[in-house]
């Protein structure tokens, strides 16, 4: 029996590695295909600086192997961006790492157990499932705890934001000079908005409609702030007037929503310290207040047995 699953865990690691060369020499020739036509065409030069190196680089090919077999996934689309990772390059190292990861594991169980020299049994054949399963689902769970974080600081930014804006509001830019400067020239401010903010205006300068760029991108972050804020500038945009009285009536309106938040958290809070006091600080105060009258009694008790 133990022959028989040395023999079984060799042949799957051994096709597993089989399967990856097979993909990234399919990979490979691809980008051999694609680097002639760029050279044919003459787009050689722009494209070699985007190219990833080492390790990256294989996740890379492996991830983009993957995608053009099986087709992007918009969940992971939505959540890289969340994250902070807008490039293509990104989205194939992803699924090259959770390609990669399944198959460490199952190498890594094997070794394991090659090397406790214990038998076959239901714990080994769990464990055996168990890894490259928990291997896979990983990164997409570390990836929605980055993007659930990431979420939370852009929205602790929104108010600092629309602060900015006001100001420069104020000073007479207009709304895509001040968006600009923002991205531009307040990334230490602001630094997750300011990075989303830069491909945007990008867009815009190449021609894109920047209200439905705007529209696009707060869809896509899903921060709600966020998304008022922009549905605000795009009504002004769309039916003109004053941006001053808006933003500042938004501004006091995010004030509000944070002395809410703040309200529920300390109410929350005193909750929870009224369950600690009274599974840790009341039987204490019992033993205080009762100990002495219950000490008396026994000893009363006592002295009447006697």
């Amino acid at each position: 029996m133990t022959a028989l699953l040395y023999a079984l865990g060799t042949a799957s690691l051994l096709l597993s590695l089989g399967l990856v060369a097979l993909a990234l020499r399919e990979d490979q020739r691809r980008r051999a295909l694609r680097m002639r036509l760029r050279g044919a065409l003459g787009m050689g030069a722009e494209q070699h600086h985007t190219e990833l190196h080492g390790l990256a680089g294989h996740l890379a090919r492996l991830g983009g192997a993957w995608i053009t077999s099986h087709g992007e996934d918009p969940e992971v689309n939505r959540l890289l961006a969340r994250a902070g990772w807008h490039r293509q390059q990104d989205q194939a190292m992803y699924f090259g790492l959770q390609l990669v990861l399944p198959a460490a594991a199952v190498l890594l169980m094997f070794v394991l157990w090659l090397g406790g020299g214990h038998g076959f049994s239901m714990r080994t054949l769990l464990a055996f499932f168990a890894a490259p399963a928990l291997a896979w689902l990983a990164p997409r769970y570390v990836l929605r705890a980055l993007a659930t974080r990431r979420q939370r600081a852009m929205r602790e930014e929104v108010p600092l934001l629309a602060q900015v804006l006001k100001v420069l509001f104020d000073a007479g830019l207009g709304l895509d000079q001040a968006l600009l400067t923002v991205a531009t020239e307040h990334a230490d401010m602001i630094p997750n908005l300011a990075a989303e903010l830069r491909p945007v205006m990008r867009q815009v300068s190449r021609g894109a409609d920047r209200s439905e760029t705007l529209a696009a991108v707060a869809r896509l972050l899903d921060v709600q702030d966020l998304t008022d804020l922009v549905t605000m500038l795009r009504q002004i945009d769309r039916y003109g007037g004053g941006i001053q009285q808006p933003i500042k009536a938004f501004i006091d309106l995010l004030d509000e929503r944070r002395r809410t938040d703040l309200q529920e958290r300390v109410s929350k809070l005193s909750g929870s310290m009224t369950i600690v006091m009274v599974v840790f600080l009341f039987p204490a105060l019992l033993v205080f207040l009762a100990g002495p009258g219950f000490l008396s009694i026994l000893k009363m008790l006592t002295g009447f047995g006697g």
